[in-house]
């Protein structure tokens, strides 16, 4: 099936099965989302950008949300 196809099929579907669809789907990319942060993570992605924040933090150029 392409593409096209598939949107076409979708576009068929109940209101309530497109909302059931959408859950499915935001729940996949969460999922992907993830599993990319994690592996980002381990693999060190963000250690330079923790050190900077770690950095201003103890400068004092942080301060809380109101």
């Amino acid at each position: 099936m392409s593409f096209a196809e598939l949107k076409e099929e979708v576009m068929k579907l109940t209101v309530e099965q497109k909302a059931e669809l959408a859950a499915l789907l935001h729940d996949w990319e969460d999922d992907d989302w993830d599993r990319q942060m994690k592996a980002d993570a381990e693999a060190g992605v963000f250690d330079e950008m923790l050190k900077r924040v770690d950095h201003d933090i103890l400068a004092g150029r942080v301060r809380e949300l109101p």
